[in-house]
């Protein structure tokens, strides 16, 4: 009996702290230059814990003009960097945005701002769903 209710807690503490959210997202970070008006680079790791895959549409900031969805790849031995529409989250799976990649371009970042300092991105996704989520700030001088 002693056993039977041990393995039922163990059980029941496993349920109680799983994360329930479908989608969650780790290290989410801008890299900028204070003092310039060069863009913003927004760099996150994806988790999503669904069966199907997510697609990523609009992303929003109130402390940034304009935010979009870039991609980076080789063209005829050229590095080049392009904007996408869109972004798909693979199902069961980690999506990650990451210097050289995949990334976000933040135009026009209205705050002053210092390495630590936070941003508020807003996602939202092709079904209506939003998750907002600050940005921590990288500058230079942070690690």
């Amino acid at each position: 009996m002693k056993a039977l209710l041990f393995f039922f807690l163990i059980g029941w503490t496993t349920i109680a702290y799983a994360d329930p959210r479908p989608l969650t997202l780790k290290d989410p970070i801008v890299r900028i230059v204070p003092g310039t008006d060069a863009p913003g680079a927004g760099f996150v790791t994806f988790i999503n814990k669904t069966d199907q895959p997510i697609t990523l549409k609009t992303v929003t900031s109130p402390d940034a003009e304009r935010i979009e969805i870039h991609q980076m790849d080789m063209q005829d031995g050229i590095m080049r960097m392009r904007p996408i529409d869109k972004l798909t989250l693979t199902a069961n799976g980690e999506t990650s945005l990451e210097p050289g990649g995949l990334h976000l371009m933040l135009f026009g970042v209205k705050k002053s701002v210092a390495g630590g300092d936070k941003i508020p991105v807003t996602l939202i996704f092709d079904n209506g769903d939003k998750i907002e989520q600050d940005f921590v700030l990288k500058t230079p001088s942070t690690k």
